[in-house]
């Protein structure tokens, strides 16, 4: 992969995973606070507890007469019933019944001198009422706090409904029968005045004399054919109106369904329609889908259904059709007949106003009897009613509270919180633009991560020096063929820790064994020199040691440990000259006068001469050269005098590796400041690559030595006013040039490239650069600009080092582990040359007690 690419828009179920791995604590914390908050929730709510009671609700039964209608609707369909329940359950839960609910109440003593709407208010809001599923049966559902509250409240609301229901009922029926009363009161006084103008009429006429009813004309025929045309046209308006509603609801077969009279088809199939219907809703509320078999087939036969419905739909239009002409002939035949009396009555006399009197009396008297006949069975019906609303169940005190903590509710805050904490988990990502793993990077700059360095406090520091070494060997691989090699370390930003990986990676080139030098180029901010406090210029190296001790194995030993200090050096980068031993202290006198000896190690039991008065014969001879006793029974004494007779330390024997390094380190310390330039560190400050670029210095001047075997710094010296004048591109590859021919690695720390053009005009001149990203830190879109900026420089960039990886955060934490303690075999066999000492102590002892 090569440039600059974007990122990977394909869904990496691995990232996430990992991602999850990485955030289970939030999660964790977010599922357990969901929990919490269920439990508490359930803890700190107030129990509620319903009870309820239960009401039987039959349809209202048929009337006795077609006239009480007005007062019992009729319910033919399934709809009808269905309207029915639903009107009931507005009824209970409405205000009007809470009224009269909170009016019972009241007559009890807990409840009396409260306000009547704000109670019937609270009641009305506690009711939950519904329709038992299959049945006809209601149940009246009240939640309170209290359980006796709660079943009162439901049984007073049960019965105030029974109770209005019939009183509803009978009130209905008591204002038809007074308005029937008033009606036939007026069709009788209607009648008599009726009488009396036909009778005035047939006297006027001479049709009924006074004395003798002789001579009257006979109208009971007229009368009869009168009334059968009033009922034939009464039928034939009745038929009419019901077809007529009939055409109108065409596409309403169960209204046409309910006009119908007596058993029909059409009713039958829309009683089925309706049962199909209801199976498919319940099976839809247990979540079948539509391709549920059962579901298939009851489509099928509901699309059957419509077919047939449509048919027998058309056959009951017809049918009141067919109704209604019959009707209507039936009206003409009636109204023939009564013009043939008509006609019979005018033959004997052909007054009118005789003929309408008697038309009048006829129907008159017709009405009068209709009413008087309506009337008693509406009064009969009235002593019949009964309620169609009773009482089944009586509402008792709940024990356990509807809201009661449930392991659901539990088991769904626990559910809420992980998806909570996988959504911020995610979320979180999702709105980090930050460079967060190596393949993130492969993927966005088009460069390969050659390193990944720990952050120093989450990791041992094992894993911190294996992964420079990790790095340096992907540089020795890069390009083999190069003898040398100039890197430069830079970054997109600051903060990213580029002058740390520079430090580190010129430690780990020097103590494997290459000659490399650290160049800090960053001329506006230098750092390097804060990182070796102790530089110095070549050649700086102390005098001779002289160890003297009347025993061989621990003159041999000392003598290792001084070895390794020689090859490692010590701190400031001064070294050990070359190391003598002697025996005794003529020995040792003679060695001095020969040799600069900068530090003396005496044992102050020595034969012949003490180690006490070489201290004073060695101060005579060369006041310089630092002396530290050796002991084997220290005590305060021993140490204030030795200190006193000019001692720079002593040690007791036995003593550890670490413990000779500090004795001679404390007692070489003056002589290493006598012999450091201005203390030892203000010079690199004040000379180095500015000094260089600005031709005041020549290089090998300017080379500082550090304390880290093979490796050497060139500072970058006082920072000058405008540092971008001083880059000169020959001057810096003259430069660049020399340093390789003297150096295996040379490593060149410079600015950001975002924040200055400094590196733009350094990388041309190196073999390789590298770009230093800080891990959950530095953003995407700066660091693909920082690339681009070098790649349009013609840097050659080799690749990326991701720092500061937190491993808990990341996907490699399982690739850091602790290792061994750092120094133990270098301990151990100090340790053991100590051991084997006093066991030859031991063994001289025994002998010469035996």
């Amino acid at each position: 992969m090569s440039g600059i690419e974007s990122l990977n828009a394909g869904v990496d179920y691995r990232y996430y995973l990992d991602l999850l791995r990485r955030g289970k604590w939030t999660v964790l914390a977010s599922a357990l606070l969901c929990l919490g908050l269920a439990f508490l929730s359930g803890f700190l709510r107030t129990p509620l507890y319903q009870a309820q009671a239960t009401v039987s609700v039959e349809l209202p039964s048929a009337p006795i007469d077609p006239t009480q209608a007005v007062m019992t609707p009729q319910y033919n369909s399934y709809f009808d019933y269905e309207y029915y329940f639903q009107t009931q359950l507005r009824i209970i839960s409405g205000s009007t019944l809470a009224l009269r609910a909170a009016e019972a109440l009241m007559r009890l003593p807990p409840y009396q001198g409260r306000n009547r709407e704000e109670l019937a208010a609270e009641l009305q809001a506690s009711v939950a009422p519904r329709q038992v599923e299959n049945t006809r049966i209601i149940a009246i559902a009240v939640t309170r706090e209290s359980p006796e509250e709660a079943a009162l409240w439901a049984n007073t609301l049960a019965e105030v409904y029974v109770a209005s229901n019939l009183e509803e009922r009978k009130k209905s029926f008591q204002e038809t029968i007074v308005a029937l009363r008033a009606l036939l009161e007026r069709a009788e006084a209607n009648q008599a005045r009726v009488i009396e103008q036909l009778q005035q009429v047939a006297r006027e006429l001479g049709l009924i004399p006074t004395e003798a009813a002789r001579g009257r004309v006979d109208t009971s025929a007229l009368e009869v054919a009168t009334q059968t045309l009033l009922e034939a046209q009464r039928e034939r308006q009745r038929v009419e109106a019901r077809y007529q509603q009939a055409v109108a609801a065409r596409e309403a077969p169960h209204r046409i369904a309910a006009l119908l009279t007596g058993p029909n088809e059409l009713g039958g199939l829309l009683e089925r329609k309706a049962m199909l219907e209801r199976e498919l809703r319940e099976l839809a509320q247990k979540g079948f889908l539509e391709r549920n078999p059962r579901v298939v087939q009851l489509r099928a036969q509901l699309s059957a259904l419509e077919e047939q419905i449509a048919r027998a739909t058309d056959v009951a239009l017809e049918a009141l059709r067919n109704e209604l002409e019959v009707a209507r002939q039936k009206e003409a035949e009636a109204r023939r007949a009564r013009d043939l009396e008509q006609q019979r009555v005018q033959s004997a006399s052909t007054d009118p106003r005789l003929l309408d009197q008697i038309l009048q009396q006829a129907v008159v008297s017709e009405i009068a009897r209709e009413l008087k006949q309506t009337l008693n069975r509406v009064e009969l019906g009235g002593q019949l009613l009964r309620n169609n609303v009773a009482l089944v169940d009586r509402a008792v005190p709940p024990r356990v509270p509807l809201n009661r903590q449930s392991p659901r509710v539990l088991l769904l805050g626990l559910f809420g919180g992980l998806l909570l904490g996988v959504g911020i988990v995610v979320a979180r990502d999702f709105v980090n633009n930050t460079i967060r793993d190596a393949e993130e990077i492969e993927r966005l700059l088009g460069q390969p991560v050659l390193g990944e360095v720990p952050r120093s406090l989450t990791v041992e520091e094992f894993a911190r020096r294996e992964a420079f070494h990790g790095l340096w060997t992907n540089l020795k691989l890069f390009h083999r063929g190069l003898s040398s090699r100039a890197v430069l370390i830079t970054s997109s930003v600051m903060e990213e820790g580029k002058t740390t990986i520079a430090c580190e990676l010129a430690r780990t080139a020097a103590r494997l064994g290459a000659r490399t030098i650290l160049v800090d180029f960053d001329l506006r901010r230098p750092d390097i020199h804060r990182r070796f406090p102790r530089l110095k210029r070549r050649g700086s190296q102390l005098g001779a040691v002289l160890v003297v001790d009347d025993e061989a194995a621990v003159r041999n030993l000392i003598a290792s440990g001084l070895a390794v200090f020689q090859r490692d050096g010590l701190g400031g980068g001064w070294t050990l000259g070359p190391i003598l031993v002697a025996e005794d202290g003529q020995d040792a006198l003679a060695k001095l006068r020969d040799n600069d000896v900068a530090l003396a190690i005496v044992d102050i039991k020595l034969p012949g001469m003490n180690g006490t008065e070489l201290l004073e014969r060695i101060k005579g001879l060369s006041p310089r050269t630092e002396v530290v006793l050796v002991t084997g029974h220290a005590s305060l004494e021993t140490a204030i005098e030795a200190v006193r007779r000019g001692a720079a330390d002593y040690l007791t024997k036995p003593f550890e590796l670490e413990a000779l390094r500090v004795a001679v380190e404390r007692a070489l310390q003056r002589r290493i400041q006598e012999a450091s330039p201005q203390g030892g560190s203000s010079s690199s400050e004040a000379e180095g690559v500015v000094a260089y670029l600005a031709g005041e210095a020549e290089l090998p001047a300017l080379i500082c030595e550090t304390d880290v075997p093979n490796l050497h710094v060139l500072p970058a010296g006082r920072p000058p006013q405008n540092p971008f004048l001083l880059l000169d591109r020959e001057v810096m590859g003259e430069l660049v040039r020399g340093l390789k021919a003297q150096f295996e690695w040379v490593i060149l720390d410079s600015p950001p490239v975002a924040a200055v053009s400094d590196p733009m005009v350094i990388a041309p001149v190196v073999d390789g650069v590298l770009i230093v990203v800080r891990f959950n830190r530095t953003d995407r879109k700066v660091v693909r600009r920082a690339v681009e900026r070098l790649a349009r420089a013609n840097a050659p960039i080799w690749g990326v080092v991701l720092n500061d990886i937190r491993p808990e955060e990341s996907r490699y934490e399982q690739y850091y582990y602790r290792p061994r303690e750092e120094g133990a075999s270098r301990r151990s066999l100090w340790s053991r040359g100590v051991e084997a000492i006093r066991s030859t102590r031991r063994q001289e002892h025994r002998g010469s007690e035996g």
